[in-house]
C-alpha cells in the first residue's frame, strides 16, 4: 500500500504541475493583449522612416516590403503597429515553448519572457516605423530555433532558422552576424547530433542563400541599378571622424581633392572629440557628428566630384573613405572600439556623473561646430543610466566568461548538454552583433537593444546550468537522422 499511494502522489503531482508549461505562452499573449489594449504614445515617424516607407534604394527590402504590404490594408500606422506588436508576441511564445524543451523548465522559460518583455525600450519601438521592432522579434525567433534545434536537428527546424536569419538579414544588415550560428550549432552538437550532421549544415545556409537571391532580385526589381546602400555614407562619415598624418593622395587638380580638404579641414571637430571629458562624452559628440556626416554634409562638393570624375556619388565617397581608413588603420580601429564599447555602455554620457562635466565642456568651446543635424544639445541627465549601463557591464563580462568557459570545453573535447550550447551561442551572437555594428554602423544605444533577449536567455540559460548537474542523457544520447 505505501508503495502503490507513493505511485499515485507522483502521477498526481505532475498533472497539477502541468499548467505550468502554459505560463510562457501566458506571458507572450499578456503582451501582445496588453500593448494592443493599452498602446505607448510615442511619435510613430522618425528621421529614418521616410526611407522605409518610400521603399528608399539605400535599404534593404524586408522591412519596406513588410511595411507596403500591411499599408494594402490600410494608410495609417496603426496596422504596422499593431502587427509589430503581435509579430514580437508570437515570436515570445515560440521562444517560451523552446525554453521549456531544452530547460526543462517552465519557470525558468517564463522568467526569460518576463525579463523580455519588462524593457520599457524595446516596448517604445513597437510602435514606431523603424526596423528595430521587427529584428528584435526575428532575433527572438532564431534563438528559439536554435534551442530546438540543440534538443533535436529536425529538417524543418532547419529550414525555419535559416528562413528566420535570411529576414532578419532582409530588414537589416546587420542580421549577417547570425550567419555563424548554424557552424557554431553542428559544432556544439557534434557528438549527439550523429547522423543528423550534415543537413544542420546544409539546411540553414542553403535557405539562406536561397532567400538571399529572392531579395536581390526584388531589389532589382523595385530599383534596377539604382539600388545602392547605407555602407558608402556609413564609411565616408567614420572616415572623416579619423586623423589621417599623409599628405593627400590626390594632386591639386583631381577631382577628389576638394573633398578631401573638406574632410582635412574638419580638424577642429576631430579635436573637439577627442579632448572630450569621459569616454561617454566622447562617444555622444561621435554618435552625434557621424550621423550628420552621412548624408548631407559637404553634398555640393560631392556632387561636382561626381561629375567631374564620371562616378557615382556613392563610388566618391567610397573612395575617399578607403582612401583615409587604410592610411589610419589604428584610429580606424580606435573609433570601431569606442563605439564599441558606447554599445555595452548605453547613454553613458547622460549618467549624473558625466553629463554636467559634459556640458561644461560643451559650454566651454562655443560656438561648436555646426553641421547638417547643428550642434550638439546640453545633455540632461537620467537616471536610466545608473541601470542601463552597469546592468550592461555586467552582461559583458558575463558573457565574455561564458565565451572563455565553453571554448576551453571544447578544447578539451568536453560536450556540452543543451542547455550550456544555448547559453554560448547566445553570448556569441551578443558580441557577433555588437562587433558588426561598431564596425559598420553607429554605435547609438538603439542598435544594441536586439541584444536584450538573447542577453535574457543567456542569462536564464547559465542560472539553469548553476543550479543542477548536467545530465547525462543530454550529453551521450544520439539523435537519430530523420
Amino acid at each position: 500500500m505505501p508503495n502503490g499511494g507513493g505511485s499515485a502522489r507522483g502521477e498526481a503531482q505532475p498533472r497539477e504541475r502541468r499548467w505550468l508549461a502554459y505560463l510562457p505562452t501566458c506571458v507572450a499573449l499578456g503582451y501582445g493583449i496588453g500593448l494592443s489594449i493599452f498602446p505607448l504614445a510615442v511619435e510613430p515617424l522618425t528621421a529614418d522612416s521616410a526611407s522605409y516607407l518610400e521603399l528608399s534604394p539605400r535599404r534593404t527590402t524586408g522591412y519596406p516590403l513588410f511595411l507596403a504590404l500591411l499599408r494594402q490594408l490600410s494608410d495609417g500606422l496603426h496596422v504596422v503597429q499593431l502587427a509589430q506588436v503581435w509579430l514580437f508576441s508570437a515570436s515570445l511564445a515560440l521562444l517560451g515553448h523552446a525554453l521549456v524543451r531544452c530547460l526543462h523548465s517552465p519557470q525558468r522559460a517564463t522568467l526569460a519572457l518576463l525579463a523580455i518583455a519588462a524593457n520599457p525600450f524595446l516596448a517604445k519601438y513597437h510602435f514606431q516605423i523603424l526596423t528595430e521592432s521587427v529584428f528584435s522579434s526575428l532575433g527572438v525567433a532564431i534563438v528559439a530555433l536554435l534551442a530546438l534545434c540543440l534538443e533535436s536537428p529536425r529538417t524543418a527546424r532547419l529550414c525555419a532558422l535559416g528562413a528566420a536569419i535570411a529576414a532578419a538579414i532582409a530588414v537589416r544588415p546587420v542580421g549577417w552576424a547570425f550567419v555563424p550560428t548554424p557552424p557554431l550549432l553542428l559544432l556544439l552538437g557534434w557528438r549527439r547530433f550523429g547522423g543528423a550532421r550534415l543537413r544542420t549544415l546544409v539546411a540553414p545556409l542553403g535557405v539562406i542563400a536561397a532567400l538571399g537571391a529572392v531579395e536581390m532580385g526584388a531589389a532589382r526589381a523595385l530599383h534596377g541599378d539604382a539600388r545602392t546602400s547605407v555602407g558608402p555614407v556609413t564609411f565616408f562619415a567614420k572616415s572623416a571622424l579619423i586623423r589621417v598624418p599623409e599628405p593627400a593622395p590626390f594632386s591639386a587638380g583631381h577631382p577628389y581633392r576638394p573633398v578631401w580638404d573638406a574632410v582635412e579641414a574638419l580638424a577642429p571637430l576631430r579635436k573637439l572629440i577627442a579632448e572630450a571629458p569621459a569616454l561617454g562624452g566622447r562617444i555622444y559628440l561621435l554618435e552625434h557628428y557621424e550621423v550628420a556626416l552621412q548624408h548631407f554634409w559637404a553634398l555640393p562638393l560631392l556632387e561636382e566630384a561626381a561629375r567631374a570624375g564620371g562616378e557615382s556619388l556613392d563610388a566618391v565617397r567610397s573612395v575617399i573613405a578607403w582612401a583615409r581608413m587604410r592610411r589610419a588603420p589604428a584610429e580606424s580601429l580606435w573609433l570601431a572600439a569606442v563605439e564599441w564599447w558606447g554599445l555595452w555602455t548605453p547613454y553613458s554620457a547622460f549618467h549624473p556623473w558625466n553629463a554636467p562635466r559634459i556640458n561644461a565642456y560643451l559650454e566651454s568651446r562655443q560656438p561648436l561646430p555646426v553641421l547638417s543635424q547643428g550642434a550638439p544639445g546640453p545633455l540632461h541627465a537620467r537616471n536610466a543610466a545608473l541601470v542601463t549601463v552597469p546592468v550592461m557591464l555586467a552582461a559583458l563580462a558575463g558573457t565574455l566568461a561564458t565565451m572563455m568557459w565553453g571554448g576551453v570545453r571544447l578544447a578539451r573535447g568536453v560536450s556540452l548538454e543543451p542547455a550550456a550550447a544555448l547559453a554560448l551561442l547566445c553570448a556569441l551572437a551578443v558580441h557577433g552583433h555588437l562587433l558588426l555594428v561598431a564596425f559598420t554602423g553607429i554605435g547609438i544605444p538603439r542598435y544594441a537593444l536586439a541584444t536584450w533577449p538573447m542577453l535574457m536567455v543567456w542569462a536564464i540559460a547559465t542560472s539553469a546550468l548553476l543550479k543542477r548537474k548536467p545530465r547525462t542523457a543530454d550529453l551521450d544520447a544520439r539523435i537519430p537522422p530523420n
